[in-house]
């Protein structure tokens, strides 16, 4: 999984180029159980990135969820890597019915807005779609076009 940047201007700047043009990012495709996701990630509590192993520890005190997964990496782009410790050697995870919500919500469109992505070899993969909105928009006008044409 690519690392996620935690910067407010970035993430504005990523969330406007899709409101701009009208579209929404989607996730498609599903998992081949390759376990990439749970060895290379990057973990957000209470909506802000870890970036130390203090931060962690403390964390991991008050959340026991947080105690299955261990630092990987030092620091990259200010957060911490992981990798989670119930992963089995074939990329299963080892504790699949009681695995956090954090893990059933793989992957969510909000990664995107930090930078994230499943990996390459992920069967997951991130898709653009036209918002709602616009779709609605554009439906609105033409029968209003409709409508003026009509009377």
């Amino acid at each position: 999984m690519a690392l996620f940047s935690d910067s407010f201007l970035v993430r504005m700047w990523r969330h406007c180029w899709y409101f701009f043009r009208g579209k929404t990012p989607v996730i498609r495709g599903g998992c081949l159980q390759c376990g990439g996701c749970c060895r290379y990630i990057t973990l957000m509590y209470e909506g802000k990135m870890i970036r130390s192993r203090w931060q962690f520890d403390r964390i991991c005190k008050k959340d026991p969820v947080f105690r299955r997964f261990v630092v990987a990496e030092n620091a990259f782009m200010k957060n911490l890597v992981f990798r989670c410790n119930l992963l089995s050697e074939e990329g299963t995870c080892l504790d699949y019915e009681n695995r956090p919500q954090l893990c059933k919500d793989y992957p969510t469109r909000h990664m995107v807005y930090y930078g994230g992505a499943p990996s390459a070899h992920c069967g997951f993969y991130i898709a653009e779609t036209t918002s709602f909105a616009r779709i609605l928009k554009k439906t609105i006008r033409a029968n209003r076009k409709k409508e003026r044409k009509g009377s």
